[in-house]
């Protein structure tokens, strides 16, 4: 049974006080009005849609999509039996940067340039995970069991799904009707986005208490027998 004084009760708090913490402060920020968040930038005079691609949540988004990749890349290489896994989430973790910058590469080079990159990390990660795929089957039934799951599929469930469906037009303009502003669907979908990083991000950081890493842990002690 879990106590709250638990060393995992401790974190767990602690990730949410911080993920509060941070959405107060946009919350502040935003409080300022004018769209001190940047949320509906035109780049262009005749961008009628605008774009929040600019703004400190998306900023802030990369940011934790960074440091995801950089803990699992750091898991990968300290924990070499873990590799295969934290590889491969490092990975798919990376493709969705470069598509999470799609906005950008296209503005520098010629549009649909950012599916270059893209397909060349997924191919990556389509020949290692094939490659490992006996070890990412074990590694994967170890990872499953822990909280460390639970928080990155959340995560990932926030992102690819509960936002878009959150930040749908049709939904704000149903609504607000007569009321509509773009700036308000950009603000229910980006801050819901980055509410998932904060939870992938949790996740990654909850690798090194999961069972995978104690396997590893414990097939060194193993060799060192």
């Amino acid at each position: 049974m879990l106590q709250w004084h638990s060393r995992m009760a401790i974190r767990f708090i602690s990730y949410g006080i911080l993920i509060l913490l941070l959405f107060q402060a946009l919350v502040m920020i935003a409080g300022r009005g004018d769209d001190a968040l940047a949320l509906f930038v035109r780049p262009k005079p005749t961008d009628v849609f605008g774009t929040s691609e600019f703004s400190a949540v998306e900023l802030l988004q990369t940011a934790l999509l960074l440091i995801c990749i950089l803990v699992t890349g750091w898991y990968a290489r300290s924990l070499p039996p873990t590799r295969p896994m934290t590889t491969i989430i490092a990975l798919f973790l990376l493709l969705m940067l470069v598509r999470e910058q799609d906005y950008f590469i296209d503005q520098w080079l010629p549009w649909g340039t950012w599916l270059l990159p893209a397909t060349l990390v997924a191919v990556c990660l389509g020949y290692l995970a094939w490659r490992n795929r006996h070890e990412l089957r074990l590694q994967g039934r170890l990872l499953g069991s822990s909280p460390a799951f639970g928080l990155l599929f959340a995560g990932l469930l926030v992102l690819v799904g509960f936002s878009r469906i959150f930040g749908q037009t049709d939904l704000w303009m149903a609504l607000l009707a007569d009321d509509y502003q773009r700036i308000a669907k950009l603000a229910a979908e980006e801050m819901t986005e980055l509410l998932g990083y904060c939870l992938l991000l949790t996740g990654c950081i909850e690798l090194r208490y999961s069972p995978l890493r104690r396997e590893a842990g414990h097939r060194d002690d193993r060799r060192e027998q």
